[in-house]
């Protein structure tokens, strides 16, 4: 992490943290279903193990780096700890209802997202309106300093992700 991390401000801080656990998300994505497609048993299908890999490792990450910025270990281990859960439910509801994780790993993935970010904000001891807007002028001054390509090929790149998303899913 090093220490830029805490010299940014708390807005800047959060969209740099989001940038990282968003990686690791994709990493813990496909570990988790790699794992499964080799016989590790974790979850009944592959695509359930990978989903909540992915939602277990973005929380995870998000959760360590907040208690980094903030100096807090214990609002870390203690955050790191409460997203374990979320993996075991989301295992738990595999095996009782048979059914595809998308929506309450999204549900579980979402709502842990929020928390965090909650807690960072109050952390940061600043008002939600001053975080967001700092979050929104960071954003306009980033999009303009890109160059054309750039822009272009991020668009590209989420549309391919979405595709190969759904054929996963299928």
């Amino acid at each position: 992490m090093g220490s830029r991390l805490r010299e940014l401000r708390p807005a800047a801080a959060w969209r740099e943290t989001e940038r990282r656990a968003i990686a690791v998300g994709i990493v813990g994505f496909f570990t988790f279903g790699l794992l499964q497609s080799l016989g590790v048993p974790i979850l009944q299908k592959p695509i359930q193990a990978a989903i909540a890999g992915m939602v277990a490792s973005f929380l995870t990450l998000l959760a360590v780096s907040v208690a980094y910025y903030h100096r807090s270990w214990v609002m870390g281990a203690l955050s790191a700890a409460c997203f374990s859960f979320p993996f075991g439910a989301l295992a738990l509801w595999s095996r009782i209802s048979n059914q595809p994780l998308l929506i309450p790993g999204g549900i579980v993935g979402l709502a842990g997202y929020l928390a965090l970010k909650r807690l960072h904000i109050s952390a940061s001891k600043q008002i939600a309106d001053t975080f967001y807007s700092d979050l929104v002028q960071a954003d306009e001054s980033e999009f303009q300093s890109q160059p054309h390509w750039s822009a272009i090929a991020f668009l590209v790149t989420i549309v391919l992700g979405a595709i190969v998303m759904l054929i996963l899913l299928r």
